[in-house]
């Protein structure tokens, strides 16, 4: 697999890059150190971690063993999720947690509600029926930059790394495409983000829009090798990637004012009530 590194030094490098699958010997329960089984099996591989490594991890598993899986029968629905549900061919209790969870309601198809949580376009607010326990549904970890920070110090003192990014990842759709890519929900020790306008084109033109979506992207890769099935592959460790070392989360570097999304023309209620501050949403907004 193929990668740009070294982007920081005015050039794009282009260099071979690793994507390591981290299989679970079993399943995660809620109570487990997710990190004790990352660490389990990077030993079972004879791996350590390196400086510059990234080390993408699924959400979904983190907040499993964060106790976060909520009992469907438990929820009782409103008028509202009732009326989504049947507009949408949703199960209402499943409707009632997407509405719990979500800072915001776009719209929705058969089966699924847009939704923004966290500043990011997701389906159904990043709920999930997928490898969740029977009859039970899986949220976003309540605090993601905590997890991804707690995960970034805990593994940086382990392997005495320098520099080492986190990414806690999920999957989503993209507008008109089919099939889902990789999304980072929550970043922590690099920069997510690459700017790239000011630099030159083949054509010795100045780019100026241009930003690369590192972190996204890494995401992205890592879902190749962890897959979203039965593959008790909830991690991965990305090698070979240069990245710009940064102390601390570096979430809110990836999100953009709804009035600078290209899209903002398609979802005018939303640009409405996040313009009123009347939605919740993560950085700063101008």
């Amino acid at each position: 697999m193929k990668c740009l590194r070294n982007l920081s030094d005015g050039g794009l490098h282009v260099a071979e890059i690793r994507v390591i699958p981290l299989k679970f010997r079993n399943k995660v329960l809620p109570g487990d150190n997710w990190l004790s089984k990352i660490i389990s099996c990077l030993n079972d591989l004879q791996l350590s971690l390196m400086d510059g490594d990234v080390l993408v991890i699924s959400a979904k598993v983190v907040s499993i063993a964060e106790g976060l899986a909520v009992k469907l029968s438990s929820i009782q629905p409103t008028n509202k999720a009732r009326e989504l549900a049947k507009l949408y061919s949703m199960d209402p209790h499943f409707t009632q947690l997407v509405l719990d969870e979500a800072d915001f309601v776009v719209g929705g198809v058969k089966g699924a509600l847009l939704t923004v949580k966290r500043g990011i376009f997701i389906a159904n607010a990043g709920v999930d029926l997928s490898n969740a326990p029977p009859g039970c549904a899986v949220p976003w970890p309540r605090d993601p930059d905590g997890s991804a920070f707690k995960a970034w110090q805990t593994l940086k003192n382990e392997y005495c790394c320098s520099s080492l990014g986190v990414i806690l990842s999920d999957s989503r759709v993209q507008p008109l495409r089919l099939g889902t890519t990789g999304v980072a929900i929550a970043t922590c020790g690099f920069q997510p983000v690459i700017d790239l306008r000011g630099r030159k084109d083949l054509f010795n033109r100045p780019l100026k829009i241009k930003q690369l979506a590192l972190a996204d992207l890494l995401a992205s890769a890592a879902i190749l090798a962890m897959g979203e099935a039965s593959e008790l592959t909830p991690a991965a460790l990305i090698r070979g990637v240069q990245i710009t070392p940064v102390d601390g989360c570096t979430s809110r570097q990836t999100f953009i004012s709804p009035k600078e999304c290209l899209f903002s023309s398609l979802y005018p209620s939303f640009l409405e009530e996040a313009s009123s501050c009347k939605v919740h949403l993560p950085g700063k907004w101008p």
